[in-house]
């Protein structure tokens, strides 16, 4: 009997300064977010850079993908990551549970995190933003 052994695919370093490029620029295109991190999930065997915002309740998932569009644009990014983007609504499980690591204010500085938060696990994640509020 053969086993197979499944390599966790790495975030690597240009994911990680994409990542953080295109949440600034989000951000100064206006966009209100969440959060924004990487997410492995090892089911899949992938990273997926996933945007929460409360644009989402108002205008749409496309609106938001519109507005990474144009983040990807404006940064002069290739389309590799594009599908690796995740648009989500704030209330999303994982959202609430990454909020509590931040209960008096907004992540501003890059973390990486896995484990058990809220009884919701993480696979492994890198954090760029995550609100309070989100709880």
């Amino acid at each position: 009997m053969a086993d197979e052994i499944l390599l966790k695919e790495p975030l690597e370093d240009a994911m990680i300064r994409e990542g953080e490029a295109i949440t600034n620029q989000l951000e100064e295109l206006g966009v209100p977010l969440t959060a924004s991190f990487w997410l492995y999930t090892s089911e899949r065997n992938e990273w997926m850079l996933t945007i929460a915002s409360p644009m989402i309740t108002s205008e749409g998932q496309l609106a938001v993908l519109d507005m990474v569009g144009k983040a990807f644009d404006a940064l002069n990014l290739s389309n590799t990551y594009f599908n690796h983007i995740s648009v989500i609504w704030p209330n999303e499980p994982v959202v609430r549970a990454l909020s509590t690591l931040t209960p008096d204010g907004v992540l501003v500085q890059s973390k990486r995190f896995n484990g058990v938060l809220d009884r919701c696990y993480i696979d492994d994640a890198y954090l760029y933003r995550i609100a309070p509020t989100a709880a």
